[in-house]
């Protein structure tokens, strides 16, 4: 992704406040065995950004960490999705690859047309251990953190209000 001509890519921390109930209430709707309250998100959006070397594409695609203390769960939410021939994956992985998950997707606009949670366009995963079991967050505002421009696809170290259980 290159947002260094085109397009935005912001994040956010929310420790109090709506969002946190409206992630709660996704949360228990997806892994219904739980009873769990959303007590931090960081918010990430890719919006309207580019592949690298191709300005004509754009892609708008979300990630959100919602923790709850010692739960902790990855929502993945894909808008528009253009097609690449390059080689792409979608999912979540650590470092070690001790934990990892790849959504099972042959063209990544098919991103935007799947789901593991019966919304479409959003894949959520419990990430902290445990068993498994309107779709974009408000993002783009003054409360986000924005990439400069002339981002290569990476940014500093991001320091988190509090520590998320993966």
């Amino acid at each position: 992704m290159d947002n260094s001509v085109t397009g935005n890519i912001s994040y956010r921390q929310v420790t109090r406040g709506g969002l946190l109930l409206a992630a709660s209430n996704n949360i228990n709707q997806y892994f219904p065995n739980l009873i769990f309250t959303a007590s931090w998100l960081l918010i990430a959006t890719w919006d309207k950004v580019p592949y690298f070397n191709n300005s004509r594409s754009s892609s708008s695609f979300q990630v959100v960490l919602v923790s709850g203390g010692s739960l902790s769960f990855v929502m993945m939410n894909y808008g528009n999705i253009s097609s690449t021939n390059q080689r792409f994956q979608a999912g979540y992985d650590t470092i070690d690859s001790t934990n990892y998950f790849s959504i099972p997707v042959a063209d990544a606009n098919k991103l935007s047309n799947s789901s593991n949670v019966n919304v479409t366009g959003r894949w959520a995963f419990r990430v902290d251990g445990g068993p498994e079991e309107g779709i974009f967050y408000p993002y783009g505002d003054v409360e986000d953190e924005k990439n400069p421009q002339s981002d290569d696809g990476s940014s500093p170290p991001i320091p988190l209000l509090q520590p998320f259980v993966y």
